[in-house]
C-alpha cells in the first residue's frame, strides 16, 4: 500500500527504495538497529506493509499552490 509520508501515524514501519524505516517524529524515521536517523517530506511516497485503517492515518494534504510557484525573478533582473 503507498501512501505520502506525512499519512503515517507514529511507531509505522514502512519502505523507501528497498530499505526499512520506523517512522519516529513527524518528519523523522529511523532505520534499523543503527538508529540512524533520516529526515523525509511530506509529500514523499513509502510502501506500507500492514493495512492502516483511515481513523488512524493523519489528516494532510498538499498545499495548494506549490512554493515554486511563489518564485520571482531577483531585483534588476526584469
Amino acid at each position: 500500500m503507498n501512501l505520502c509520508f506525512a499519512e503515517l501515524p507514529l511507531g509505522t514501519k514502512f519502505e523507501f527504495f528497498g530499505r526499512k524505516y520506523r517512522k519516529i517524529a513527524p518528519s523523522m524515521s529511523e532505520i534499523g538497529p543503527e538508529r540512524t536517523g533520516f529526515v523525509f517530506r511530506d509529500e514523499t511516497p513509502v510502501m506500507v506493509e500492514t493495512e492502516i485503517p483511515g481513523a488512524a492515518r493523519l489528516l494532510w494534504k498538499p498545499d495548494p499552490v506549490h512554493w515554486a510557484d511563489r518564485l520571482s525573478a531577483a531585483p534588476g533582473q526584469r
